[in-house]
């Protein structure tokens, strides 16, 4: 019985957002998409983790931005 309710409680986590992601695991994060709705959804989500990530929208741009800075994730389709 036990061993069922911690099962359920580990499930139930799957859904939440970790608000303190961005402590535990500070990341420099960049977005690029060519889908304006695609990139606000994931900033806005990044966001509430803590995350502020840079974004641009194509491969192109990505490309030129590292030679100015560095990330440890670029997200990409």
């Amino acid at each position: 019985m036990n061993e069922t309710n911690n099962n359920e409680k580990k499930q139930d986590k799957h859904g939440e957002i970790d608000f303190l992601l961005s402590s535990r695991f500070p990341l420099r994060i960049l977005i690029a998409e060519d889908n304006m709705v695609n990139q606000k959804l994931t900033i806005s989500l990044l966001n509430l983790m803590g995350y502020k990530a840079d974004s641009v929208v194509n491969g192109s741009d990505a490309v030129k931005i590292l030679y100015e800075k560095s990330y440890d994730i670029i997200l990409m389709d």
